[in-house]
């Protein structure tokens, strides 16, 4: 999933010369390692003060490309999960509305596959979700589970159109 989301990010912004922005959002950030990023600064800039500054300083750049990373840190990835479960300012669906600003005529976004707020903030701003999974088992249930959230689970005006569902 992750080696996909990149490609496509970096293809768009680096080669095709389309302003984007990748939002690594696993445990660790699989981006780090595949774009020879660092691991700060990353979105607990955004999260200790929420605002368009704190957005910009979180943001990390591979060539012409945008990378925002979920914090490395266990402990700092579940105080994120605290904080924006808590609403207000600090909330991960706040923090995708600041990147589109108008910035950006792509946001890819790397969630995790796990039900819990960074995964369901995505889907609730997404406008097309591309499911990756492997040809097993494990991966159709998980895909056929994916498909019920978004096509019966969200409000219908939050749900991305069936044509804008891809696996």
């Amino acid at each position: 999933c992750s080696t996909i989301a990149e490609n496509l990010a970096y293809e768009l912004s680096v080669r095709l010369s389309i302003k984007s922005l990748l939002v690594s959002m696993g445990l660790p950030p699989a981006a780090a390692p595949h774009l020879r990023l660092r691991y700060l600064p990353n979105l607990s800039e955004y999260f200790d003060r929420p605002g368009s500054a704190a957005f910009q300083a979180a943001i990390q750049r591979r060539e012409n490309l945008e990378v925002l990373l979920a914090p490395e840190s266990s402990l700092e990835y579940m105080a994120i999960l605290d904080k924006a479960g808590q609403g207000g300012e600090a909330s991960i669906y706040r923090m995708l509305v600041d990147s589109e600003d108008g910035r950006y005529a792509a946001i890819v976004m790397d969630a995790p596959s796990s039900e819990d707020l960074w995964m369901v903030n995505s889907i609730l701003f997404a406008n097309v979700a591309l499911i990756v999974a492997r040809p097993t088992l494990a991966d159709l249930a998980a895909v056929r589970h994916t498909l019920t959230l978004l096509l019966s689970g969200l409000k219908s005006e939050k749900r991305p159109a069936r044509e804008a569902i891809h696996l």
